[in-house]
C-alpha cells in the first residue's frame, strides 16, 4: 500500500490554529503519514510544527498590500501540494488561496487530492 500524504495549509496565526496544526502533524507523523505543513514563515517560526515546513506567505489580509501575495502562493502551493493525497486547509485565506492552487494539481494516481476546509474562527 502506499504511503499516504497530507498538505495541511495555514495562514498567518499566532494562537489556536497554529497549535491545533501542530497537534494534527505530530499525529499525522506518529501514525507514518508523510505530512508537511504549508504557511508563513513567521508561524512555523512560532509553532515548530514538527512535520516537513515550506513557506508559503499566506497573509492576514485579502488584498496584496495586506500581505496577501494570491499569485505567488498559488504558485507556490500548486508546486508544494503536487502528490498529495489530501490538502487541508485551516481558516478562511488558507482555502481561499488553496482553492486556486488546486484547479491543477493531481495527486498520485491521476486525480486531484481529496479537498477539506477547517473554519476556526467567525468569518467577517
Amino acid at each position: 500500500m502506499a504511503e499516504l500524504r497530507v498538505a495541511l495549509v495555514l495562514g498567518t496565526s499566532t494562537g489556536g490554529v497554529g497549535r491545533h496544526v501542530g497537534a494534527l502533524a505530530g499525529g499525522l507523523v506518529a501514525c507514518h503519514v508523510r505530512a508537511a505543513v504549508l504557511g508563513p514563515r513567521a508561524t512555523n517560526e512560532r509553532f515548530r510544527f514538527g512535520a516537513p515546513f515550506r513557506a508559503v506567505e499566506i497573509g492576514a489580509g485579502l488584498r496584496p498590500a495586506e500581505g496577501l501575495n494570491t499569485a505567488g502562493a498559488t504558485l507556490r502551493l500548486r508546486r508544494f501540494t503536487r502528490g498529495a493525497d489530501v490538502v487541508h486547509a485551516h481558516g478562511f485565506r488558507a482555502a481561499l488561496v488553496i482553492v486556486l492552487a488546486l484547479g491543477r494539481v493531481r495527486a498520485r494516481r491521476g486525480r486531484r487530492p481529496a479537498f477539506v476546509i477547517t473554519f476556526h474562527n467567525t468569518m467577517s
